[in-house]
């Protein structure tokens, strides 16, 4: 997925991730490797209202099927539906402007999903196996295929956890930014036991 960052913000764990030295790329390293990565800063928007799905679809925006679901849509936006009326829109240039344009229509209302969360991803074969220590919903792909979010509670963190619908074995996590900095060491510990490693996008 092209992950398009903004680079004059800075990331609600900006100083954990300036102790952390230099880190090997995101995209560089294979599955067999545990990784953390903050794309806090990646782009990313939201809408709620009866008139969103209508607005998203005649953009050309495939929707999930149902609530808690994600899909790859146009240009390699991520469509998360969280709730009835509730959806949102990962990465890619235009997604912000799409937005605005959704939040100038009828019945739909911009939600502060990029100022209000943090966004971090966990990949790696062992991914599930290490947010077991910290999440008590099943996240292995038996119980939570591809494409599948849950609303949760992860090292006692109200959090969204998108099981990727890619190839590749990928989470992407989210909490309130009040709450980054703590659910990051969180995990760092939880991936210890597994030889997990912080990753940047270069």
């Amino acid at each position: 997925m092209t992950l398009n960052t903004q680079l004059k913000a800075r990331s609600p764990i900006h100083h954990s991730l300036k102790s952390a030295g230099p880190l090997q790329d995101f995209r560089s390293l294979t599955p067999e490797q545990l990784t953390l990565c903050d794309l806090s800063l990646c782009s990313r928007a939201s809408a709620k209202g009866s008139g969103v799905a209508e607005q998203l679809t005649a953009q050309g925006y495939s929707l999930p099927k149902a609530v808690n679901e994600a899909v790859k849509s146009q240009k390699d936006h991520l469509v998360l539906q969280l709730g009835a009326n509730e959806f949102w829109l990962l990465s890619a240039p235009e997604v912000t402007t799409s937005l605005v344009a959704l939040a100038e229509a009828e019945n739909c209302y911009p939600q502060p999903c990029q100022a209000a969360y943090a966004w971090f991803a966990l990949a790696g074969h062992q991914a599930s196996e290490c947010l077991a220590k910290v999440c008590g919903v099943d996240l292995r792909e038996s119980a939570q295929p591809l494409g599948s979010i849950a609303q949760t509670s992860v090292a006692r963190v109200n959090s969204i956890v998108v099981r990727v619908p890619d190839p590749e074995p990928i989470f992407y996590l989210f909490c309130a930014q009040s709450s980054a900095d703590y659910l990051w060491h969180a995990l760092l510990d939880a991936m210890a036991e597994f030889d997990g490693i912080v990753s940047q996008l270069s």
